[in-house]
């Protein structure tokens, strides 16, 4: 029976395309194979720009030895995209990021991916970058949440969309990103430490709001029964 499944399942690998049978390799290698082997298997997947694989690289964020180049792989893929000229124009915008009286340039080249591919998912996460730094957070916010839409490991739309929520003030839901974006990439320390912050913070605000409608009902009470003795 054993053989049977196995001389089965080589036979569906054979079916699949020769890039779909260097992915599979990669995966087992990934899964089973020694350190040198999983390092060299993660190289080889950024190799192809297939985000095919990011399931599998997102599981390796919690192996503290391949972490590194695990979430390296994760961003090197989502940089990427078929056409190599819209990759170019990722690269472009990117470049302009970094420029001090480059930032309307830069936003201009992520709408304009967004315009040529919207199922680019890291052109909106880019967009919303821009917005942030632009102060527009709502806007931002819509871009991370279609950036996940399109790309539900990408923790960085997440961390993103929690620092946009702290600026507008919501705590419970800047909480709720950090913890989606720490559930996929646990290595995240400073978001784990600001989320740690904010839950403190947030907390001691439930805490002085359930004080003061404690007062406010004493408060009520004590005047009721004045009111009654003055009757």
């Amino acid at each position: 029976m054993c053989a049977f499944w196995t001389l089965s399942a080589q036979a569906l690998v054979s079916t699949l395309s020769p890039v779909q049978q260097y992915l599979h390799q990669k995966r087992i290698e990934l899964r089973s194979g020694s350190l040198f082997e999983q390092l060299a298997a993660i190289k080889g997947m950024v190799e192809t720009g297939n985000s095919i694989v990011i399931p599998e690289l997102a599981a390796c964020l919690s192996n503290p030895e391949v972490y590194d180049i695990a979430q390296t792989a994760m961003w090197a893929i989502w940089m990427q995209h078929p056409d190599p000229e819209l990759s170019d124009l990722m690269m472009e915008g990117c470049s302009l990021m970094s420029s001090p009286s480059g930032g309307e340039k830069a936003f201009m080249c992520f709408q304009a991916l967004i315009d040529k591919d919207p199922g680019f998912a890291e052109a909106y996460n880019k967009r919303a970058t821009m917005l942030y730094i632009m102060r527009k957070y709502e806007a931002s916010v819509g871009d991370c949440k279609q950036a996940l839409r399109l790309e539900p490991y990408h923790f960085g739309a997440a961390s993103g969309m929690g620092l946009c929520y702290v600026m507008l003030d919501r705590k419970a839901e800047a909480v709720e990103a950090f913890e989606t974006a720490l559930s996929i990439n646990p290595g995240l320390t400073s978001i784990s430490s600001m989320l740690g912050r904010l839950k403190a913070k947030y907390a001691a605000q439930q805490r002085e709001q359930m004080g003061s409608m404690s007062a406010n009902e004493g408060n009520s009470s004590t005047s009721g029964a004045e009111e009654k003795d003055k009757e």
